[in-house]
């Protein structure tokens, strides 16, 4: 039957099968082409699946961590409000030491001077640290407990109002402070 065909139609035929054959072809060739990119693209797809479930993982383990963390912040805060205060009172501790040291200093072996020469004659040092603390270098200063010259809830009460001391601590007579007698190097 092939050979009943005219040579121009077999021709054509022959023709028309290459075409088609070469269509087909080049559509595998096409279709593998976009099956390789798809393949691909799932590939990369998964990576990023993969990359993000890594990363989830990462983040929700650094939220647990940072939820214990700010669970912490109040403790913390709590424990430098005291630290601060603690630092506080031994600045003030410090600076009672030195007034007293000071109007030790003023105090005649073994006499007594009144308050009114005892609070004129603090050095610029005392006077700054009174600035500091937030204290007037005054009668009532030594008496005022919270922001006096460092007294703690450990301190002796204050004495009755109008008494005339610097501390209670330091051997006081109403009006005036006496000191103890100097004792020498040998310590008598």
């Amino acid at each position: 039957m092939a050979n009943d065909l005219p040579e121009a139609v077999q021709g054509e035929i022959v023709k028309d099968a290459r075409a088609v054959v070469e269509a087909q072809a080049s559509q595998a060739k096409r279709f593998e082409n976009d099956r390789g990119k798809l393949e691909a693209r799932l590939r990369a797809n998964d990576d990023l699946r993969d990359d993000a479930l890594t990363e989830c993982d990462f983040l929700r383990e650094e939220n647990v961590r940072l939820t214990r963390e700010a669970a912490e912040v109040p403790r913390l805060l709590a424990e430098n409000e005291r630290m601060r205060a603690r630092l506080d009172l031994i600045r003030a501790e410090e600076f009672r030491d030195r007034v007293v040291a000071e109007v030790a200093e003023m105090m005649p072996v073994g006499g007594s001077r009144p308050l009114d020469e005892i609070l004129a004659g603090p050095r610029e040092l005392v006077r700054r640290g009174a600035g500091l603390h937030k204290v007037p270098l005054d009668v009532d200063a030594p008496r005022s407990s919270p922001g006096g010259w460092g007294a703690s809830s450990t301190d002796p009460p204050a004495p009755a109002a109008h008494t005339s001391d610097v501390s209670t601590r330091c051997g006081v007579a109403v009006g005036q402070i006496s000191t103890p007698r100097r004792m020498g190097r040998d310590g008598h």
